[in-house]
Order: structure tokens, then C-alpha cells, then sequence
């Protein structure tokens, strides 16, 4: 059993390392925070636990505990050493989604890759990827119960949120039995459903509110409304004072538009290149495929990629690929 292999690992370790994904969302920053607090409390013979991340922590998630100890790996190179015991990456579809700190996780002795997605590439030496799991949070929950780790008021919020924002707020179809009997447990445990929900989702900065607003209002159609999508340029981030984490949440407000399937929100990178989310709104349409071709990946329904073009360049290429995965549906005018 693979959770034996990581439990084996971690009994024998004196130093690990755990990673997010670069640009965090809640399920992979929970995962790995939530697994941190059960190491420490299970083997605290470990004697160091780092948690390093590529870029800054998103401001939305710095209520979650021990978000204070996640270190910017530009900032956190006099704390790293070779090569860690074992490395663990949560929600991670390949190791080049771990951006600089990937190649502390390729160097250790044990590398562990936990994950839920199903275009997981499987790249650790040990892989735990589960995709029957609605979040890789419910993973970690999985192997903590197996262990017989206690949920204490630390785990717990972190895993809690990891559940709640890759269920959707528990109404994606990845909402399952098992993952309300998770929250009721992480709930005992310490977690608050309604001070994590406003954190997570209803604390927004005018300036974010204002940016999505005036994308919003640029949003473009195809000729059956059944494909929408809208772009964020760097221009746009600096008018309202934003960070690249405040475009969370635009493509959902498009996906909600009654007539749309499939939505895409293009955002210029400070590089120049461009990343896409996909978003769908039917079972029928596999956004991960069109992600995919463009190297990168995630859910049926929800999905990303980075492109190395501009936006204007990288429009046309994904736009085409939306409209042939669309051609089955009648337009419905």
C-alpha cells in the first residue's frame, strides 16, 4: 500500500520538504499545509519540515495556519539543503507545475507525488494519485486517517478549505458522500465553515472587484453564445492595483452565463506569455483535452494551460480547439 511506502519514508527521515503548485489554489496549499502539522506531530524526531513555494503566497489564503511558514524559494535558498529526505508535492499534475522548487523534489531521496487529477503524469518516485477523490485534500485525509493521525485545529482549516474550493462550495459534481462526512469531521476538529467561506470567497479588495467587473464587461461570444471568454492584461492588473490572484473567480462569473458550455478567461503573464483557464459547463465537453494540448492539464470540467505566445497570438489557437470540441452541440439560438 502506497500509504505504507510514505508513512516507511517519513519514519526513516530527518528532513522533508513539501511544495504547492505554482500560483496556489486552496486545495494544493491546504493539502501541503495539512499534511505539514500531521508530520510534525507524528515523527517530531524529523528534525526539519520545510514548506517552500515558487512565488509569493496569495494574500486570500494567509488566514490558513502555518501559511506564515511557507517560504518563497527566492527568498528561502539559505534554508534548503541536498538532498531532502523526502519530498511530498500536493495537487500537482507534473513536476514543472512546482516551478524552482521542482528541482529540490526531483534530488531527494523519496519523492512523493499526491494528486487527485486525472492528467496526473505520475512523477514522483512514489505516487499517490487517487482520481475518484474530489480534492487532493480528501487524499491527504485518506492517508492521515490510515495512519491514525488525530484532525487537530490545524489540519483541520487547511483541509477544510482544500475540500470547499475544489468542490466548488460543495456543488461540483466532485462532491461526494465521503467528502460531507470529511467536513463534518473537520468541522469537530476545529475547522469553521463560515469564517473559511468569507475568507476564501466573500473578502475581495475594490481593486479586484473593479478588475473583474471591467473584464467582465469585455466578455466576447461565439455566434451561439455557447462559448464566451475574455482576456486580462497586465495593463488591466496595474490600473487596479491587482495581483495575478485576484482574476480567480472572472471565469466562473462567465461559466454561470445561462447559455454558455464552454468559458476562458486568456491572462498576459509578466513574461508575456499567456495562461488560460477553461471552464465547462456540460459533462459532455473534456476541457482537460484542451488544456492538454497546449501541455498543460486538471479536470474534466475545469482546466489550464500556459501558452508561451501573446494573447492575441494564443486567442485564435485555443478558441479553434473550443470550437471543435463544441461542433456536437446544435446552436441553439
Amino acid at each position: 500500500m502506497r500509504y505504507s511506502e510514505l508513512k516507511t519514508a517519513l519514519e526513516q527521515a530527518k528532513s522533508v520538504l513539501l511544495m504547492p503548485h505554482v500560483g496556489p489554489d486552496a486545495d494544493s496549499l491546504g493539502s501541503v499545509l495539512g499534511m505539514k502539522f500531521a508530520i510534525e506531530k507524528t515523527w517530531p524526531t524529523i528534525s526539519t519540515v520545510h514548506v517552500v513555494m515558487d512565488g509569493a503566497l496569495p494574500v486570500v489564503y494567509g488566514f490558513l495556519p502555518g501559511s506564515h511558514e511557507v517560504a518563497n524559494i527566492e527568498t528561502a535558498t539559505h534554508l534548503l539543503h541536498e538532498p531532502y529526505d523526502v519530498a511530498i508535492a500536493a495537487d500537482c499534475g507534473s513536476v514543472d507545475r512546482l516551478g524552482e522548487p521542482g528541482k529540490h523534489f526531483k534530488q531527494a531521496k523519496t519523492s512523493v507525488n499526491i494528486d487527485h487529477h486525472v492528467s496526473n503524469d505520475y512523477f514522483g518516485t512514489l505516487n499517490i494519485v487517487e482520481t475518484d477523490a474530489g480534492a487532493s485534500g480528501l487524499v491527504i485525509a485518506r492517508i492521515l486517517e490510515e495512519w491514525g493521525v488525530t484532525l487537530d485545529a490545524n489540519i483541520a482549516p487547511n483541509l477544510y478549505a482544500a475540500i470547499v474550493t475544489d468542490t466548488g462550495g460543495f456543488k461540483y459534481s466532485s462532491t461526494s458522500v465521503e467528502i460531507f462526512t470529511l467536513a463534518a469531521q473537520l468541522m469537530a476538529a476545529g475547522a469553521n465553515p463560515e469564517t473559511i467561506y468569507k475568507e476564501v470567497y466573500e473578502n475581495r479588495p475594490l481593486g479586484q472587484v473593479m478588475l473583474q467587473a471591467e473584464t467582465l464587461m469585455r466578455t466576447q461570444f461565439s455566434d451561439c453564445r455557447q462559448i464566451a471568454w475574455t482576456a486580462v492584461t497586465r495593463h488591466d492588473l496595474n490600473k487596479h492595483h491587482c495581483l495575478d490572484e485576484h482574476v480567480d473567480g472572472l471565469i466562473e462569473q462567465i461559466r454561470n452565463i445561462d447559455t454558455v458550455k464552454l468559458a476562458a478567461v486568456f491572462k498576459e503573464n509578466r513574461d508575456g506569455s499567456t495562461k488560460v483557464s477553461f471552464r465547462s459547463d456540460d459533462h459532455a465537453f473534456d476541457v482537460s483535452k484542451v488544456a492538454g494540448h497546449f501541455g498543460g492539464g486538471g479536470h474534466k470540467m475545469a482546466s489550464g494551460c500556459t501558452i508561451a505566445d501573446a494573447i492575441d497570438d494564443a486567442k485564435p489557437q485555443v478558441l479553434a480547439l473550443l470550437e471543435t470540441l463544441l461542433s456536437t452541440m446544435p446552436c441553439r439560438s
